[in-house]
């Protein structure tokens, strides 16, 4: 092994951190003072970082006494119905859970294009009894459905649980489907990764799911992860003031 002098070790090791400092540094010049603490925020970000879940049957049986002591979660929404007929297996259950834990939880609706808006929506309402919600209803659009059928549905939860639903699609799916026409609603926007949603049109999301493989004390199977817009909370989902 060739033998340095200290000095020549000390040069070696002063070149090879100013270079490191200049790559990271150089990498973020064309990025905005936001866009580079939220890149250096991913770097060290931990699945803590979220205020809500949402669940089916598909998590499987639920601990919910252990999940309601996870501080990080001031909400949850659990699937209810999806179409005109099909109601999640596990609904009950998880909301009646949920809520005796004191968890504020809200339901969701799988809105689908291969039954009338009218029976989709009793299938809900019959399913979400209003006097065990939180929580503002959620009118999942994944599908193409036309604008008239989205909004006659949350035009029926508004009349029947007194406040417009809360849309939730990816952020290809609302786009598609839904935007602009609905940028004034309270959005939930699933977009997995390190990119926040991007609408079309004026406005932001509200509620962005950011992943879909967070784990939970009570859960064994992965679940969303949801994280609030930093200019919304909790009482704007409130379906009570």
């Amino acid at each position: 092994m060739k033998k340095y002098y200290v000095s020549e070790i000390l040069i070696f090791l002063i070149g090879v951190s100013v270079g490191s400092i200049l790559t990271y540094t150089i990498g973020d010049w064309d990025k905005t003072p936001e866009e580079a603490i939220e890149d250096s925020t991913k770097r060290y970000e931990t699945a803590g970082n979220y205020q809500g879940i949402d669940v089916s049957h598909h998590q499987g049986h639920i601990n919910w006494s252990l999940v309601a002591k996870d501080k990080h979660i001031q909400f949850v929404y659990i699937k209810a119905t999806e179409g005109a007929t099909h109601v999640d297996k596990s609904y009950r259950f998880n909301i009646t859970e949920a809520r005796r834990y004191g968890l504020k939880c809200g339901s969701y609706h799988y809105l689908r294009n291969t039954s009338s808006i009218s029976s989709q929506f009793e299938n809900f309402k019959t399913t979400a009894k209003r006097d065990i919600q939180d929580l503002i209803p959620i009118v999942d659009v994944e599908e193409k459905v036309a604008k008239d059928s989205i909004r006659l549905f949350c035009n029926l939860i508004r009349a029947h649980y007194g406040k417009r639903p809360v849309i939730y699609g990816t952020n290809r799916s609302y786009n598609s489907f839904c935007a602009p026409d609905f940028n004034n609603y309270i959005l939930m926007i699933g977009r997995y990764g390190a990119n926040r949603p991007v609408i079309k049109g004026t406005g932001h999301y509200d509620i962005w799911q950011y992943s879909q493989e967070g784990k939970v004390d009570g859960i064994e199977k992965p679940v969303d992860l949801n994280r609030f817009h930093p200019d919304f909370d909790l009482n704007r989902l409130l379906l009570e003031p």
